[in-house]
């Protein structure tokens, strides 16, 4: 889990699979967290405190290897620090914005850990999409894209997008996921 931040999603997985849990984060305090919420759970599993946007030898100094994970999942900060009015918090302003070159940085050092047809499974704003599939291209393929909806009547405010290195597989739009029913209430899964 790259920017796992608490580790919510890398817990998820390893609750409903038996993997290697690696959460990765940047932030300090959110490592110390990442931690004691793994102990909590039960799960085992390595936290590495590494910056993604760092280089590839600051990034394996760090003990990320290359090449070493068959999945990747990943929900990158995701506001233009240009167009976003950043939070008051520092560490909520670091954990939301990404810089303009980021996100290419980012899915670098997600391809950068994947074995050779390693799964990358991305989450970020659907009005960002154009700019996801630019930074996939050329060295992800087999990519499925799945808007995310707030309502049946809403524009999709998030999309999330599976692809595997090295594929040369077609793009396939999957359904989408529709949140919340019209009384607020979650549809079912």
């Amino acid at each position: 889990d790259l920017g796992a931040g608490t580790g919510a999603v890398g817990i998820m997985i390893g609750s409903r699979a038996p993997v290697e849990l690696v959460l990765v984060e940047r932030d300090a305090c959110l490592v110390a967290l990442c931690r004691e919420n793994l102990r909590l759970n039960g799960l085992s599993g390595r936290v590495v405190a590494a910056d993604l946007l760092a280089s590839r030898e600051e990034r394996q100094a760090r003990g990320l290897i290359p090449e070493s994970a068959d999945w990747v999942a990943t929900n990158p900060p995701f506001l233009d620090p240009g167009s976003a009015r950043p939070s008051p918090d520092p560490g909520r302003s670091a954990a939301h914005l990404m810089p303009a070159d980021g996100l290419g940085r980012w899915l670098e050092a997600a391809y950068d850990l994947l074995k050779h047809k390693g799964r990358l499974a991305l989450i970020h704003r659907a009005d960002a999409l154009a700019d996801a599939f630019r930074h996939l291209a050329g060295r992800f393929g087999g990519v499925t894209a799945r808007a995310v909806h707030p309502r049946r009547d809403a524009s999709a405010t998030r999309v999330l997008l599976t692809a595997t290195k090295g594929s040369r597989g077609p793009l396939t739009l999957a359904a989408p996921l529709v949140l919340h029913e019209a009384d607020g209430t979650f549809t079912p899964l």
